[in-house]
């Protein structure tokens, strides 16, 4: 559908009396036959948000999970986070975030229809326990290629766990399940709402401090510490003991962790986030750095990848003039909006030559406005 979410083609209706093993099962009925595009197969998953189940596409034959999500208990703020998911899969288009493919709303429930994946990393660490080091570096590169694109696009996951990364065939990683994630506007500098499972949530979080994109990053460094060491780094049944563990704690490396693994853990589980790696610093780091195969275009992608920063007084960042050797190579831009990457980028196509950014991006929260800097 063109529009969402007005008029739903699709009236799937709930039956409450249809249960099996105690489920509740979805009696789809549908207003008009004709538009029936799905057979339902079998209940594959169910949880607190509703159940999925694997169906297959008419005509084409294409399996596809179909997430069923019903209205009934909810509050108008819990359904409008679940449109503000639906909208964030519907702009999502990356081989290693799950594709959504159709979405419907009635006054009962929400369907989501994404692509199928066989199984969840999740899977893989309760049945091997842990994964050799070069296994987890194939896993490293494609969920840094996610959050890459999802940062570079200004929205944060927040729910980063294994339960929430699919396997599909041929090992390809997928992210899923945006039931927590934020689109940043362009002049957010940090969020202040704490979402997130405590076993993988940033120290910030668990403080109620502001926070930013790289919440997502100490998330992935505690998902590729669990898969290599066969546990988080502070694991505990206790919750209060979980959550001073993780801000008090420092984290333990075994010794067969090679130097280069090592050094990118501990640059994206750094306690304090200012001081974890910046997208620039994560995709030039030898344990992914082969994630884009242009050298080129790698700078390119992290010269466009926003890296914002908590700034609370205009002292608190370096003299712009500091990050160019001459003032030919300074752009400074001061508005109440910062301009899209699309501007910024026929702005930079214009100049006699393209600029290379030495320094990320930094949005300041400037008195006189936001400002955004390319420096040469």
């Amino acid at each position: 559908m063109d529009e969402y979410p007005n008029q739903c083609e699709k009236d799937y209706i709930v039956n409450e009396e249809d249960h099996v093993d105690g489920l509740m099962m979805f009696n789809l009925t549908v207003a008009d036959s004709d538009m029936v595009d799905y057979h339902v197969i079998e209940l594959v998953g169910e949880g607190s948000f509703g159940q999925v189940y694997k169906g297959r596409r008419k005509f084409t034959g294409q399996t596809v999970a179909m997430k069923f999500i019903l209205k009934n208990g909810r509050s108008e703020k819990d359904i409008q986070n679940l449109r503000q998911e639906i909208e964030i899969l519907r702009k999502l288009k990356h081989d290693n975030i799950i594709q959504m493919l159709d979405s419907f709303e009635t006054p009962q429930q929400f369907c989501v229809v994404t692509e199928f994946a066989q199984g969840e990393l999740y899977e893989v660490i309760e049945d091997d326990r842990c994964l050799s080091e070069n296994e987890v570096q194939k896993i490293a590169k494609q969920l840094v290629r996610a959050l890459h694109y999802l940062h570079s696009n200004r929205i944060i996951h927040r729910d980063m766990k294994p339960q929430n990364i699919l396997i599909c065939s041929g090992g390809v990683v997928k992210l899923c399940d945006f039931g927590f994630a934020r689109a940043m506007s362009n002049n957010t500098v940090a969020l202040h709402s704490v979402k997130g499972t405590p076993l993988y949530m940033a120290p910030e979080l668990i403080l109620g401090q502001p926070y930013n994109h790289t919440a997502d990053l100490w998330s992935l460094g505690i998902i590729l510490y669990e898969l290599f060491v066969g546990q988080p780094p502070f694991y505990t049944n206790i919750q209060y003991q979980l959550l001073q563990n993780i801000i008090n704690d420092p984290v333990k490396y075994p010794q067969i962790m090679s130097a280069n693994f090592r050094n990118f853990l501990r640059g994206l589980l750094n306690k304090d986030p200012q001081s974890r790696l910046t997208w620039p610093e994560l995709l030039d780091h030898p344990f992914v750095a082969d994630i884009l195969e242009d050298v080129e275009a790698r700078r390119l992608e992290a010269a466009w990848s926003s890296d914002i920063q908590f700034v609370r007084t205009s002292d608190q960042y370096p003299l712009i003039e500091t990050l160019c050797e001459s003032e030919d190579e300074m752009i400074v831009i001061c508005s109440s909006d910062i301009i899209n990457r699309d501007d910024s980028k026929k702005l930079v196509d214009g100049l006699p030559k393209l600029y290379k950014l030495r320094f990320p991006t930094i949005f300041a929260n400037a008195s006189r406005g936001c400002m955004v800097t390319l420096v040469g």
